[in-house]
């Protein structure tokens, strides 16, 4: 049987992958519609651009949630 704090991590980790995600896609889009003629080409671009620098934001965020529920199993 898996721990739950286990679980709880796991949860935590996949919520801040997909608003990383949702953050980069929908940022590219606006910002794609808004000042480009090609708003496809651009979206990709930009939202590789939003990703490369949201990134080691979510893998800080990654240590500090299994810094927190290894913390709180050992407590």
């Amino acid at each position: 049987m898996t721990d739950p704090n286990t679980k709880k991590c796991s949860r935590m980790k996949r919520l801040v992958d997909l608003l990383t995600t949702v953050i980069s896609v929908v940022g590219a889009q606006i910002i794609a519609d808004h000042f480009f003629e090609k708003p496809l080409v651009w979206t990709l671009l930009i939202m590789v651009i939003f990703w490369v620098i949201l990134s080691p934001i979510g893998l800080l965020l990654h240590k500090k949630i299994d810094a927190y529920y290894v913390g709180k199993l050992e407590a």
